[in-house]
């Protein structure tokens, strides 16, 4: 609800504050007064476009500020604050725009400078203006169907449904995904297929070539190593007057004297040492003579073995170990492909499955739509005659949803809201067959439904301040009547502001400002001043009249005494 509203050097406004209750409030004055000031400060303020010269001192700048009481069952509300993350500590909005003398602006929300972005998106939960723009959303069909649902309570179920179906469609966004990556895959295998084949029948081993190598370098030198271990063993062991006998001779000869002498101690001691590593040695080169074998046979089969090792290693120009690394590496791609295909296969079967479930809550939803809709037309119908279309019919017309569904052929006729399109039809004239609204209605026929649409639902829509200015031109007594009726109901749901100049609306008010212009220094400028009863009575004997002869004051009397409050006509 919109409960402070202050206004600041704005077109013929030098400062105003009204301070607005809820129901019904009405702004009325004398033609050409202003009286849309006040509905022009508010747009401005929710983020409609500065326009034109709009300072009343051009040497000063504007301030337009806005306060609206929180609704915190409206959820799309709530939501919007915390995706904002506005502070709302003393559950109230204060909008607030500054306009400079250069016509530089600046919004504010609860004292944080925003974008007028995110203004509008306030602005739609907020406020209903009444006007031409929102009269054309009538034409839409996916507002026709909202409308159905609202009235018919179905908001809930659509809700379920629409979870469903936002459920299904991630689901065949993944197994497109899957699709698409097994298709780019298929290729892939085909290849690591013959590579898994290929690298499986080496057989290969961690470190083999490095050992094959060493092998066969052996193998390839074994003449020459045998015959240097045969001649080391003769010199060092066999021969007379050997090395190994030369230094024992040398060793005993010393031992004699090592207690005299530290420096013939230590070289005994080495020359032990010297017999203990020939001693190694030798048994050394007599192993190598038993392992060394000339078999040329072995030599043959390591070299076949080697050069395959290395035709794969240059083939796929990887060292052995990582040849090995990557043989694993596409046996899991392998592995995985096909689980990939059997996980399509499994959630196809589960679409199929989840489809069937959705397309029965979309017929369980149309059947209940249909049945609201018949009920639905019926009131229109019903209250927009009051508005002086004595002849008026209105249908609502049914089709399946005509684009194909992407997910899958069970599902051709649905979409994010069912699979109802509907068209609202009408007639103004007796005899004709009511057609589709952007042919069959006119501009003030229009207005007219989309009130009777406002009055119809308004206990069904999220409480917003609504906005009417200047509605009902051109018309007066019983269907002006009907009109503030309609107001009147619509603000049992909603704070409705409406700037007229029909008494009758005014009669209905709870809260009703009257607008003068006063002109002081050469300078026009208005003033709005809230109305006690008897001010009100006066106001309205002059709407009727012009004046506040005793006859126009019967008049607003009558008025104010006898307004019919039917409330419904369902």
């Amino acid at each position: 609800m919109l409960k402070n509203l202050y206004i600041k050097n704005f077109v013929i406004v030098r400062e105003l504050n009204l301070v607005l209750t809820n129901g019904l409030i009405v702004l009325t004055g004398e033609t050409g007064v202003g009286k849309s000031v006040v509905a022009g400060a508010i747009n401005i303020v929710m983020g409609e476009k500065v326009k034109g010269n709009i300072l009343f001192d051009s040497e000063k700048s504007c301030i337009i500020e806005i306060t609206f009481t929180i609704d915190k069952k409206n959820k799309e509300l709530m939501n919007l604050i915390d995706k904002h993350e506005i502070d709302i500590s003393e559950n109230d909005l204060f909008f607030r725009k500054e306009i400079s003398k250069n016509y530089v602006s600046k919004s504010f929300i609860n004292g944080r400078r925003v974008t007028n972005i995110i203004i509008k998106e306030f602005r739609k939960l907020l406020l209903d203006f009444h006007s031409q723009r929102d009269q054309l959303l009538l034409f839409n069909s996916n507002i026709q169907l909202d409308l159905i649902d609202k009235y018919g309570n179905l908001e809930s179920e659509k809700e379920k449904y629409q979870l469903k179906y936002k459920s299904l469609q991630k689901m065949v966004q993944e197994i497109e995904s899957l699709k698409n990556l097994d298709k780019v895959n298929s290729e892939k295998v085909q290849l690591y297929l013959y590579q898994i084949q290929e690298i499986e029948e080496s057989n290969l081993e961690l470190n083999e070539d490095n050992l094959l190598q060493k092998e066969l370098n052996l193998l390839s030198h074994a003449d020459a190593i045998l015959s240097q271990a045969n001649e080391m063993d003769q010199i060092i062991y066999e021969k007379d007057n050997s090395i190994y006998d030369i230094i024992s001779s040398f060793t005993n000869g010393l031992s004699q004297f090592n207690e005299d002498n530290l420096h013939v101690k230590n070289a005994t001691s080495f020359l032990l040492d010297a017999l203990s590593n020939l001693d190694d040695a030798i048994s050394e080169i007599r192993q190598l003579q038993n392992i060394i074998d000339l078999d040329q046979e072995r030599m043959s089969v390591v070299e076949k073995r080697l050069s395959e090792i290395n035709n794969l290693k240059y083939k796929y120009k990887m060292s052995l170990e990582e040849l090995i690394t990557y043989f694993q590496k596409i046996k899991t791609f392998v592995k995985q492909s096909k689980s990939c295909k059997t996980k399509i296969q499994s959630m196809l079967d589960n679409l199929s499955q989840k489809s069937i479930d959705l397309m029965m809550s979309a017929k369980k939803l149309s059947d209940k739509r249909k049945k609201v809709a018949l009920k639905l037309q019926d009131t229109i119908e019903k209250n927009i005659k009051l508005l002086s279309i004595p002849d008026a019919s209105f249908n609502i017309k049914f089709d399946k949803v005509s684009s194909l569904n992407p997910f899958s052929l069970e599902l051709k006729n649905l979409n994010s809201t069912g699979l109802d399109e509907v068209e609202f039809l009408f007639s103004a004239n007796k005899g004709i067959e009511p057609q589709n609204l952007k042919v069959a209605i006119s501009g003030g026929e229009l207005s007219r439904l989309m009130l009777t649409i406002k009055k119809v639902l308004g206990d069904k829509m999220s409480s917003k301040t609504i906005i009417f200015d200047e509605i009902g031109m051109g018309i007066g007594g019983k269907t002006a009547e009907m009109l503030g009726m309609f107001i009147s109901n619509i603000s049992d749901s909603h704070q409705v502001i409406s700037i007229t100049h029909l008494p009758q609306i005014a009669s209905f008010s709870k809260q009703h400002f009257a607008i003068n212009k006063i002109i002081e220094s050469d300078r026009t400028e208005i003033k709005i001043c809230e109305l006690n009863i008897d001010k009100k009575r006066e106001e309205i004997a002059r709407m009727l009249s012009g004046s506040n002869s005793d006859l126009a004051l019967k008049h607003a009397d009558e008025l104010l005494k006898n307004k019919i409050r039917v409330k419904n006509y369902d």
